[in-house]
């Protein structure tokens, strides 16, 4: 029981992180881009080529938007949106997600007689 509601809570957690985001369309000019997209910012990018992709920025050039292993040239961008999460949501969460997990183990090992009191299997 224990292990099918901690598979539950965690299979839904990817869930719950992307429900707390919001996208906000940045017009894919270069002074657009330059001014509204820094390093750290994480974007999803839709490519004229309908390639789509999501990175953490790590550079901002008068031609591209550079990620960790990502290049987009201004040129070649079809939609551009700015990711954002909110923590607020996100530490609100895990720590329901914490409480409920902790009660649940709790309640679970109340009613387990396989240890006695020395701590010893029975």
């Amino acid at each position: 029981m224990i292990q099918k509601l901690l598979t539950t809570m965690f299979a839904i957690v990817p869930l719950i992180f992307s429900s707390c985001a919001s996208h906000t369309a940045i017009e894919a000019n270069t002074s657009n881009i330059q001014t509204h997209i820094q390093p750290g910012d994480k974007v999803r990018v839709v490519t004229k080529d309908d390639e789509e992709t999501e990175f953490v920025v790590t550079e901002v050039t008068d031609e591209a938007i550079v990620g960790e292993s990502e290049i987009v040239e201004f040129s070649n961008i079809a939609r551009l949106e700015k990711v954002k999460t909110s923590n607020l949501v996100q530490v609100a969460f895990v720590t329901v997600l914490l409480a409920v997990v902790v009660g649940a183990l709790l309640v679970s090992s109340a009613g387990d007689n396989s240890f006695g009191l020395d701590g010893e299997w029975k």
